[in-house]
């Protein structure tokens, strides 16, 4: 896994900043921010700091905060994604897993080991493969969210 150590480390940081700061649940940080993204993205920025990711650009600091945007982005999703939304995302996450038990049949039949194979890897492999690919697949459609 790419950047395991560092992820690994967000995920200690994120947890015991939960369970110091929120009752354990991100539940909590949701009721904190009451309804507004803009203060979703300033708690999490002031609080959690992997959230915080700034850059320098021509001698000024500059905030990014492009986990903090996806965090409102998924929450809303969660709480105000459409019908067709929530289909499409769905679908998805089914036709991975649809892959994924199919990968490892093959691979069973070939005599091969399929432990490493994980619809993690697969979605990854997927999404690295058509941005990789984009010229040639522009005639095949994509979902994007905003």
């Amino acid at each position: 896994m790419p950047l395991f150590e560092e992820r690994l480390n967000v995920m200690k940081e994120v947890g015991q900043t939960l369970l110091d700061k929120y009752e354990g649940s991100f539940a909590a940080v949701i009721r904190k921010c009451e309804k507004k993204g803009i203060r979703l993205v300033e708690l999490v920025t002031n609080d959690f700091p992997s959230f915080n990711d700034t850059a320098e650009f021509e001698g000024q600091k500059v905030a990014m905060f492009k986990r903090a945007q996806i965090v409102v982005s998924d929450t809303w999703l969660l709480f105000r994604g459409d019908r067709e939304e929530a289909k499409i995302r769905g679908c998805s996450i089914h036709g991975i897993e649809l892959i994924v038990e199919e990968a490892k049949k093959m691979l069973r039949e070939q005599g091969r080991d399929p432990s490493g194979l994980n619809s993690i890897k697969t979605d990854f492999f997927l999404w690295e493969y058509r941005m990789k690919n984009s010229e040639l697949l522009m005639k095949i459609p994509y979902h994007r969210v905003r």
